[in-house]
């Protein structure tokens, strides 16, 4: 890990100027046609200038890349040696416990129950426990955000966020989607953002971000652009001109 100094490119407002070798790396990575680990500064494309002024001590922030699965850039953003407690060690070790515990009762059982982590142990580090259990992190590490990105199978021209998760009441997650991400994908030539979301996020992507659902779209163009998620009503499209909005939405759905 290499130490994280500042996004390349920079935030005037809400105008993001994007290297010229970044974005070729971005786009070589997601259309698979490089098979090349993605840069610090690539990874640092993905993360909104929020991470920084939440840190403590920002000269502390470390970029991981943690999956090499072609097409796909993950960014995992870390603060290292945190001063303030995350997680309290004898009750993480006791729910690690439990868990094998219960994988062993559970030995012939194909879908197994595990027990969830107690609100003593920070939610990112139950989320990243592989990584602590292998000593890739320490519980004195604050996980700050994580995302993984690929294009949309069936439609190029569509960011897929596959996986988002950060701290809470931070506005990290707000950063992102409202400002960073959006910049970034029509920096890239990209016309769509789209996500699998639930029941549970559905409202900020729907009416706080104002996406649109499989349901808005015209019905001609519900197959053409996300087949994959065709009935699926918790996928949500950002788009990224006003004039596809014309487009591709039903005139009844548009939002004022």
């Amino acid at each position: 890990m290499k130490e994280f100094q500042k996004p390349i490119g920079r935030l005037d407002g809400h105008t993001f100027v994007l290297g010229t070798a970044v974005k070729k790396e971005i786009i070589g990575i997601l259309s698979k046609k490089s098979s090349q680990k993605a840069t610090q500064e690539t990874l640092a494309a993905f993360v909104p200038e929020r991470v920084r002024s939440v840190a403590v001590n920002p000269k502390n922030i470390e970029l991981y890349q943690l999956s090499d699965e072609q097409g796909e850039i993950s960014v995992l953003v870390l603060e290292k040696d945190y001063p303030t407690k995350l997680t309290d060690k004898e009750e993480y070790s006791k729910w690690k416990h439990n868990i094998e515990l219960a994988k062993q009762v559970q030995e012939r059982v194909r879908f197994k129950i595990l027990p969830n982590a107690p609100t003593s142990v920070n939610k990112l580090h139950a989320k990243f426990s592989s990584l602590i259990d292998s000593g890739y992190l320490s519980l004195s590490t604050r996980v700050l955000m994580f995302t993984k990105v690929l294009l949309y199978p069936s439609n190029p021209e569509a960011l897929f966020v596959k996986d988002f998760d950060g701290e809470t009441q931070q506005g990290i997650g707000q950063d992102f989607y409202k400002n960073q991400l959006p910049v970034l994908a029509k920096n890239l030539g990209l016309r769509f953002v789209v996500g699998q979301n639930n029941g549970g996020n559905f409202t900020f992507f729907k009416d706080t971000l104002g996406r649109y659902t499989q349901e808005d779209l015209k019905p001609e163009f519900r197959v053409v652009l996300f087949p994959d998620h065709i009935n699926d009503r918790f996928f949500t499209i950002q788009f990224l001109y006003p004039e596809d909005i014309e487009k591709y939405v039903q005139k009844e759905a548009i939002k004022s």
